[in-house]
């Protein structure tokens, strides 16, 4: 147990260093651009990691809910990219971990899985936290960065449902290598309409994004091999903390009040979710 959640808490805090390199990386570039050159990176160390199993390793009868999972998946970093344009780092990282309060609600609607009255009080509590942050009222659409990463976490909760389905025949090696190889190519189209091109230095935080992604999925593994999803899971939220501290380190940002607010709220409302809901299913 102490072990897993050691091992998720560096996870977390890789995912808040992702999010940092991306912020600063897509300076001078787009985050088409940037989400693509972190994709390829991540696709040749997933490669690395998976060939090494041989090429019968890819096989696959279900290669039509990898490409699903793909597609949301890379559709939720895109968003997420741009996200991190707008709105403090903090922010777009708390709206990107908002898939506990989603992921239950396609499941129920994708795989018919019955919720218990307490993860939907879970979810509300949740929902009043996004409500906090976003403040939604009709100039909202004129600061459109809390909504778009808040489209980040719900289709982040559905490459995560994707996960689920995938996850009693194909191997994480498998999906993380299918997972950035399409996500590429399904990017590269996009950046013939993408400009400014990038520069070396996009490269190398696109690379070192990269290799943060890559981390993030080596020791997220090592912590469910220590400890169940509910008991580990609420670490999750660090990389909210992690993601504080480099804002304030790096932009000289603090939340506002009613902001730190709904960061509470959400935390709260996601980790009752993820324990409610795990801990009432035997996987």
């Amino acid at each position: 147990m102490i072990r897993g959640s050691i091992y998720m808490t560096i996870t977390f805090f890789f995912v808040a260093v992702f999010g940092l390199f991306l912020k600063i990386g897509q300076v001078g570039t787009t985050a088409i651009w940037m989400t693509f050159m972190a994709y390829l990176s991540s696709f040749v160390f997933a490669a690395i990691l998976t060939l090494k199993h041989g090429i019968s390793f890819l096989k696959t009868r279900r290669f039509f809910v990898l490409f699903l999972r793909a597609l949301f998946g890379t559709t939720a970093t895109v968003l997420y990219v741009i996200a991190l344009k707008y709105i403090p780092l903090v922010n777009a990282t708390l709206l990107f971990n908002t898939t506990p309060l989603f992921v239950p609600i396609f499941c129920l609607l994708i795989l018919k899985t019955k919720l218990s009255w307490k993860v939907w009080i879970a979810i509300l509590i949740g929902f009043i936290g996004i409500l906090f942050i976003i403040r939604p009222t009709p100039s909202s659409m004129g600061r459109p960065g809390d909504l778009i990463g808040l489209g980040s976490g719900i289709f982040l909760a559905l490459a995560f449902t994707m996960v689920k389905i995938l996850s009693d025949t194909e191997p994480i090696q498998r999906i993380n290598f299918y997972f950035f190889g399409i996500g590429t190519v399904l990017m590269t189209p996009f950046l013939f309409f993408s400009h400014p091109v990038p520069g070396l230095d996009n490269w190398a935080w696109a690379a070192g994004t990269g290799v943060f992604f890559i981390l993030c999925q080596i020791f997220l593994i090592k912590a469910y091999q220590c400890a169940d999803p509910h008991e580990v899971g609420v670490f999750q939220y660090t990389s909210v903390v992690f993601a504080g501290f480099f804002d304030w380190i790096v932009w000289n940002k603090v939340p506002s009040i009613l902001t730190f607010i709904g960061i509470v709220l959400v935390i709260i409302g996601g980790a009752l979710a993820i324990w409610m809901n795990s801990s009432s299913s035997k996987k």
